[in-house]
This record gives structure tokens, sequence and C-alpha cells, in this order.
């Protein structure tokens, strides 16, 4: 058993706040990676990980929503390389098991949301991103994946390629990490285009999935292609996109 704490996000120039659902561990994990990314910068203490003796979780857990509360208000106390940060954002940005309206204030526990069937030789899904222009760059964030298909029955390890077209010499190729076995994958990861903003409109945002394998070629599970010269760039476009069949490299 592990208890999930429910965090209430404000963001600017958002009137409703949104929640997001993280583990004690999770939580951990962004101070270490922040300890890693700014070492020269005085960061809060996180809470202790130690429990002696067979103390009750549920004890355990209230006690450390206090000391968490405290800590997070802390840490966006900081200067804003840190609190502004890239790793911050993308850790209070919505996954999608917090998306999924299920009475999740009252679980313990966060389930797999992927507990179905699969669909052999297709391609299809849907992958959510955020699309915005700014401080001379394109922001691409790859939020999450969902109703992936698979090749072979079992789960595919997706990962997130994208280009900007035109591009013959394949320079703007970028990708995500890979997530293992998974056909509803969650990202939160930004990929960065640093191009003007006249060269961004005359693209089009080419974007596949893939399964990786070890022992066999990469398999293709969809794609799409967004024309950017459509969009208002200057404000953030957050949205899911259909993934079919499509021309790929």
């Amino acid at each position: 058993k592990y208890y999930v704490y429910i965090i209430k996000v404000y963001r600017q120039d958002k009137e409703e706040p949104t929640f997001v659902f993280r583990t004690y561990d999770e939580l951990f994990e962004l101070h270490q990676r922040l300890t890693l990314a700014y070492p020269h910068v005085r960061l809060p203490s996180f809470p202790t990980r130690t429990v002696i003796g067979r103390s009750n979780i549920k004890q355990v857990a209230e006690r450390r929503q206090v000391d968490l509360s405290i800590y997070l208000k802390e840490m966006m106390s900081t200067p804003p390389q840190v609190s502004q940060s890239d790793l911050v954002y993308t850790f209070f940005h919505p996954m999608l098991r917090d998306e999924k309206d299920a009475g999740a204030a009252n679980m313990l526990k966060i389930g797999d949301a992927s507990q179905r069937p699969p669909t052999i030789g297709q391609v299809g899904g849907s992958v959510k991103l955020s699309i915005h222009y700014k401080k001379n760059g394109l922001f691409i964030m790859v939020m999450h994946a969902k109703d992936l298909m698979s090749q072979d029955g079992d789960d595919p390890n997706p990962y997130v390629k994208t280009y900007l077209l035109p591009d013959p010499s394949k320079l703007t190729k970028q990708k995500t990490k890979i997530a293992k076995k998974s056909l509803n994958p969650t990202y939160n990861e930004m990929l960065v285009y640093n191009i003007p903003l006249a060269d961004v409109q005359r693209r089009t945002l080419q974007l596949t999935v893939w399964s990786s394998e070890s022992v066999k070629e990469n398999y293709f599970l969809g794609g799409t292609s967004i024309r950017l010269g459509d969009m208002d760039l200057k404000q953030e476009t957050v949205q899911w996109y259909k993934l079919g069949n499509m021309p790929h490299r």
C-alpha cells in the first residue's frame, strides 16, 4: 500500500486550479533532480525518508503531508531559475492519470489505466501536446499518448520523434525518452527548437510514435502532421492529436 498526495496547482493567467497526484517517491526524485541540476542554489531540506520500526503507514503519510507542504512552499520561493525551471514545470503538469475522473481524491492507489486487450497490427491512438513560441524558440511539450496499438500482442515501448519539415538533412530531429511497456505513456518532456518565428511559421511539425525494440526493428505506432503556420504560436495551444498512417522517416 502507498499513499498519493493531492497537490493543488495554480497557474499564471488561469483562474481555476488543477489537481495533480504525486507519490512521496516522485517528490523525492524531483528534489534529487533539482539538487543535481542546481548545485549552487540553496534548496530547502527534503523531509526524511527514514521510517523506524513498523510504523503505521497512514500515520507516516499524514506526518509527511505536513512536511511536504512546507517543502513545496519553500521550493516555490527559490530563485526563478529553479522555481520556474522546466523540471518544476513538467513535474506539476497534469499527467494522463491526473485527468481520469474516477474519484481519485478518495483513492489510496493510482492504478494502471491500460488494462484492456491490445489491438494488434494497427496504428492509432492520440498524443497530447502543448505548443508555444516564446523566448525566441518553439517549445513543444510532449505530454501523453493514449490508446496506442500493439503490433504483436505485447505492449510497446513507445517514444515520440519530431521533425520540422521541410528538413532534407534531418537536422531538426528530436526524440523523447522511451516509456516501457505502455499503451498510455506519460512523457511531460519539453522539446525546444531555437528557430526564428518567421521560419517556424513556414514549417510543418511531423510527429511520429515508435516502439523501441531490442531484438527486432523498431516499429511505427502512428503519426500526425501539424501546419505551424495555421496556429497562433504566441498563445500556448494544448490539444490532443489523432495518430494515423502517414509517410515517416
